[in-house]
């Protein structure tokens, strides 16, 4: 019996799942693949997988580019061309697991994107954003808390380099309480051993220490023995 499209989907979804992608992402190939889903069905009465063709996929993609989306705007390129790359992994997945015979996707250019020049922010504008997370009404306890949580939500996207999702998902328990003090533990052990790899002639390196960033390794160590670090010889 011929597979039908929302079976097909709804197997693709499990197996993802089953991959341990993250819900976003989940959520992401979900919505992809449900307006393929229903652009078939609407316009070409598309039912099974063997029934999809090369020319319903292009159409798919120019329709994505011309109709407006639920909040009345078009789509962007870039979500255009991730939409298509959702589907295009879909039909992939379906050719190894013997769905399909061929992907519909093999002589389709996928939208080019354009080269966006990202503007960084300047310590000006910085400063700006930090004094904005201040409370220009109330002075209390209260609104001095939520200056100090803003100001960190602020620093720490800026650190990591994190998305709002990702940083909206953690926890307290995602929090090493302990990470300062094995790093200070660290910066200890770092000297030792490399004054007794200045005796012995060979490296010699603290246990524990996997796991920890390289910049703290370095810095722990005494410049010469730092990675590119040059002495100076007479």
């Amino acid at each position: 019996m011929a597979l039908t499209i929302e079976q097909a989907i709804q197997d693709y979804l499990e197996d993802q799942r089953s991959h341990h992608r993250r819900p976003k992402t989940l959520e992401w190939h979900e919505n992809a693949l449900r307006l393929f889903q229903h652009y078939l069905l609407n316009e070409h009465q598309c039912l099974l997988l063997c029934q999809i063709t090369e020319a319903q996929v292009h159409g798919w993609v120019a329709f994505l580019s011309q109709m407006p989306s639920a909040r009345g705007l078009l789509r962007q390129t870039s979500t255009v061309e991730s939409y298509a790359r959702s589907v295009r992994a879909f039909c992939q997945w379906l050719v190894r697991r013997k769905g399909l015979h061929a992907t519909p996707f093999a002589h389709l250019a996928l939208p080019k994107l354009e080269t966006r020049m990202l503007h960084p922010l300047t310590p000006e504008e910085w400063e700006c954003l930090l004094l904005a997370c201040r409370s220009a009404r109330k002075t209390d306890l209260l609104a001095e808390r939520a200056t100090v949580r803003n100001r960190a939500i602020l620093w720490l996207l800026f650190d990591t380099g994190m998305r709002v999702s990702e940083f909206c998902e953690l926890r307290l328990s995602d929090v090493d309480r302990d990470y300062e003090e094995r790093c200070q533990s660290l910066f200890f052990a770092r000297k030792l051993c490399a004054a007794v790899s200045s005796d012995r002639g060979r490296a010699v390196h603290p246990p524990g220490t996997a796991g920890l960033p390289r910049s703290v390794h370095q810095q722990a160590l005494p410049a010469p023995h730092r990675s590119g670090a040059h002495t100076a010889t007479r």
